[in-house]
């Protein structure tokens, strides 16, 4: 090989090092909790939200690149769509841990998922690798709470916010969507717990939550409804029969499996 040839196969092995290889693309948020509001005069109208998992060539794992960390999160916002997206092992490291933003990817129904790849069907058939019940009960009970927080104080977020929410927020003296946001997390935890999986796709209490959502319910009600949902998680925890930790060797042979068959 002349060294024209060799350089210039070098470089587009390397301008290729950042293409990326979506494993899924699905719906997330309101569309896929079965919550989505459609707005009107009234109500403030949901936004469409995405998420991506994706990889990269191998020669960019075999580079300086990665070690940067850089490209492994991105969020866009098209029109009404926001889109945030995961590198496959910032969203193992995150699946670890139990995050509750990420989890839908292993847990949405099928048919909310625009691209499905075979290795993420792998994954997701695997899932239950990833479970670690006492982090369970800790990140649904911590987002929760922060939602909560949220939901009664306007300081940090209230200038965000539509006009229609800051309205509906006055009339109410709180924000109705984290105190929808916060029983639909603490419901969803105790299924985790008690059942081996949330339920994503609410339709049992999707009227309830939806009415919450829309401010129909009074700010004593609310909190009465929140210390109940705490107390079934914690029951739930109790008598929970899942695995206590993550099998860390598991997840880790799942990711190169899924690696080595890219």
């Amino acid at each position: 090989m002349c060294l024209k040839t060799g350089l210039m196969r070098q470089r587009s092995i390397y301008d290729n090092m950042f293409d990326q290889k979506i494993l899924c693309d699905f719906y997330r948020g309101s569309i896929a909790h079965n919550l989505h509001i459609g707005g009107g005069e009234k109500f403030p109208t949901d936004d469409t939200d995405t998420m991506v998992v994706y990889v990269y060539p191998k020669q960019y794992y075999l580079t300086l690149e990665s070690f940067h960390h850089v490209k492994e999160v991105f969020e866009e916002k098209h029109d009404d769509i926001d889109v945030v997206g995961y590198e496959i092992k910032k969203m193992f490291h995150l699946l670890s841990q139990m995050n509750p933003n990420v989890l839908p990817a292993l847990y949405t129904r099928e048919q909310d998922f625009t691209t499905l790849s075979p290795e993420w069907k792998l994954i997701r058939e695997k899932r239950d690798i990833f479970i670690n019940k006492t982090r369970i009960r800790d990140v649904f009970l911590g987002y929760a709470k922060a939602q909560y927080r949220r939901m009664i104080d306007k300081k940090s977020w209230f200038g965000y916010m539509g006009a229609k929410r800051k309205e509906l927020y006055e009339k109410l003296g709180y924000d109705a969507k984290y105190a929808s946001h916060s029983i639909r997390r603490l419901r969803m935890g105790g299924e985790f717990l008690r059942d081996g999986a949330p339920v994503v796709y609410r339709e049992a209490d999707r009227d309830e939550l939806i009415a919450i959502k829309q401010g129909e319910w009074t700010l004593e009600n609310i909190q009465k409804l929140y210390a109940q949902e705490m107390l079934n998680v914690e029951q739930a925890y109790g008598q929970s029969k899942l695995q206590d930790k993550a099998t860390k060797h598991k997840v880790n042979k799942l990711l190169f499996e899924v690696m080595e068959s890219l």
